[in-house]
């Protein structure tokens, strides 16, 4: 069972990885509170997929990298979401980021809890 995601997103993994035996089992208020609302580019489906060219780049005294492009595009839809939605928690909200510190950049620009951000390799 998985109580945090919605069945739209567990779809894929669902069918490919668990035979049919994930159960999507979220409260629907929940996953479903963006769905039909203008964020959307797909109003029925909860994900946001934003591509970004930008140019990755580092601090100097830090390895790892970060795109300031990216960071500041997750930093206006978080801006959207606060003033055209009222969200003032994003203990729902997930950001999915590909370079290292891009989330770390994000939490400090729009103050969210580490724990909504991440990246993937």
């Amino acid at each position: 069972m998985n109580f945090r995601s919605h069945d739209s997103i567990l779809r894929f993994p669902n069918e490919r990885f668990y035979r049919g035996d994930l159960q999507a089992s979220a409260a629907r208020r929940v996953v479903d509170s963006f769905i039909n609302k203008g964020i959307l580019p797909n109003p029925r489906f909860p994900i946001l997929f934003h591509g970004i060219v930008g140019k990755d780049d580092r601090d100097a005294t830090s390895p790892s990298f970060f795109n300031i492009d990216e960071v500041t595009q997750v930093k206006d839809y978080v801006r959207i979401l606060k003033e055209n939605y009222r969200i003032s928690s994003f203990s729902s909200v997930l950001i999915k980021c590909r370079l290292l510190t891009s989330p770390q950049r994000i939490t400090k620009l729009v103050r969210l809890e580490p724990r909504n951000t991440s990246s993937y390799v």
